[in-house]
């Protein structure tokens, strides 16, 4: 299952605007992380549901806003895969290499002269 994240330049300005006022992490546009989600073990499957915590599991892979709502979801990956493999199968990872998630260009943080890309924070456990 797989939730899609459709976001303009103006919105992801109001998510980096909510990360800067809540979180003071200026130019975050996300938080991105993977949950293990328990489960029995499924039939004819052992090996691939089998994770590193020594239980049966699936991948919850989420993108979240300042405020902890979910902005892309991807559910359903065997727990044997580990975070970097959940997420280079996702299609927030498709989308941003090609590039066209509509991110705002970088810009210099007030009172600076270099610019500084918008990004996603990763592991930001406020949310679990």
């Amino acid at each position: 299952m797989c939730f899609q994240i459709t976001k303009t330049e103006q919105e992801w300005l109001a998510v980096a605007k909510q990360y800067q006022a809540l979180w003071n992490f200026p130019r975050a546009v996300g938080a991105i992380d993977g949950k293990h989600v328990v489960l029995q073990c499924p039939r004819n499957s052992a090996r691939e549901y089998f994770n590193y915590k020594i239980a049966f599991s699936i991948v919850l892979f989420a993108l979240v806003d300042a405020n902890h709502n979910f902005m892309f979801v991807d559910v359903g990956y065997p727990g044997r895969i580990s975070d970097s493999g959940v997420f280079t199968n996702t299609e927030l990872y498709k989308i941003l290499e090609t590039k066209i998630l509509c991110l705002p260009q970088p810009v210099p943080l007030n009172g600076r002269e270099k610019s500084v890309p918008y990004f996603f924070l990763l592991e930001m456990k406020l949310f679990l």
